[in-house]
């Protein structure tokens, strides 16, 4: 890649340095039963820069990590909101008073929960899965 030129805010230095990699589940996974093991790759972070994890549940509630210091996350996610769940990763800086957002990955989806048979519940279809 480029190297940001000395005159870029620091801001944007870090996001070019700090860029996420998105690992598992892979994009459009079909994880049935159990709660995926999220995985990611970033470079090594700040002492004051931590990993949050953004997860969009299939009716729009989202669920939010505690503040990560490694890039893995293990949810538990409610059996009764079966459906396609979109995650991100944020990294944030957690200064004295204040958590700043650095950068946002790109947006994924998996499929989480019993697969819908006739009869079965209702579940929402999958969103157009965008092209990564």
């Amino acid at each position: 890649g480029e190297t940001p030129s000395p005159c870029l805010p620091s801001s944007a230095t870090q996001q070019a340095v700090l860029r996420i990699v998105m690992i598992a589940p892979v994009h459009g996974f079909d994880a049935r039963q159990s709660s995926p093991e999220l995985e990611w790759q970033s470079a090594a972070l700040p002492s004051d820069h931590f990993f949050v994890v953004r997860l969009r549940d299939p009716y729009g509630a989202v669920v939010t990590s505690p503040m990560l210091t490694t890039p893995r996350w293990r949810p538990t996610l409610p059996p009764e909101r079966a459906g396609w769940w979109s995650w991100k990763v944020q990294v944030v800086q957690n200064a004295a008073d204040r958590t700043m957002l650095i950068t946002t990955s790109s947006e994924w989806y998996f499929w989480f929960g019993p697969t819908p048979t006739l009869g079965g519940p209702d579940v929402p279809s999958m969103p157009r899965l965008p092209i990564l």
